[in-house]
């Protein structure tokens, strides 16, 4: 008898087939690796858009001080822009307010209902922005009012009445939003990172405020963003020149 044949393993799959403990550490490393590449990818995606709206609020201020030059009014309250830049844009009712009571009331399209502070028809058919219709046939972001760079957001402009410490002013607001409906769009911790790194990081004080209860504890100066909470609660108002 062959007494390396008695020596051999009968089975050589089952002897060849497994891992072995070093085998699976490898594969979990590279596992793990991977996962923390994708969120860290996300983190840096979600962090340039962060960085972009900014970039997009800086860009309408411009657009917003280059019309009020021209035309002497704000885009939206604007009463002659049917006349004097488009024959298709909706007027506002040039009462000096963006928005609020003194505006329409609603959104109907086609209609002189549009409120004003969607109109962002103006300040594009005027040649200062892209992204807004002259004559949208649905109120929605990208078609009436521009999308915003964080996955369905928005931009409006507002006039907000001053409450509980807060500016008056009008502003530039971001919104999540697709059909004209007012949503919270950031997390406590987003909005107090684009507000320290670019104002006071105060949500009811400086150029960038926010007017939402959950979003923020306290009023005025001592006002401080709800960082405990981890769900969407927050919208953001820049203030226009």
């Amino acid at each position: 008898m062959d007494m390396r044949s008695l020596m051999e393993p009968k089975d050589r799959g089952a002897a060849q087939g497994g891992f072995t403990l070093i085998e699976l550490a490898i594969v979990l490393t590279i596992v793990g690796l991977l996962i923390g590449g994708i969120l860290k990818g996300q983190e840096l995606i979600h962090d340039t858009q962060l960085k972009m709206t900014m970039t997009d609020v800086q860009n309408f201020t411009s657009a917003i001080n280059a019309f009020q030059d021209k035309y002497g009014a704000y885009p939206g309250d604007y009463s002659l822009a049917s006349t004097n830049i488009n024959a298709n844009l909706q007027n506002g009712n040039g009462d000096g307010i963006i928005g609020g009571q003194n505006a329409y009331a609603t959104n109907t399209v086609g209609s002189t209902a549009w409120e004003e502070e969607i109109l962002f028809q103006q300040l594009s058919a005027a040649g200062y922005i892209s992204g807004a219709q002259v004559a949208p046939t649905t109120n929605q972001a990208g078609l009436s009012y521009p999308k915003g760079r964080l996955s369905s957001s928005a931009y409006e402009f507002v006039d907000n009445t001053a409450t509980a410490g807060q500016t008056s002013a009008h502003l530039i607001e971001l919104i999540g939003s697709v059909t004209g409906q007012r949503n919270m769009i950031l997390t406590p911790t987003d909005a107090s990172l684009l507000d320290s790194k670019f104002d006071d990081g105060n949500p009811n004080t400086g150029n960038i405020q926010t007017y939402d209860g959950t979003c923020m504890s306290g009023n005025g100066s001592t006002a401080k963003y709800t960082l405990a909470t981890t769900s969407v609660a927050c919208t953001l108002g820049f203030l226009m020149p």
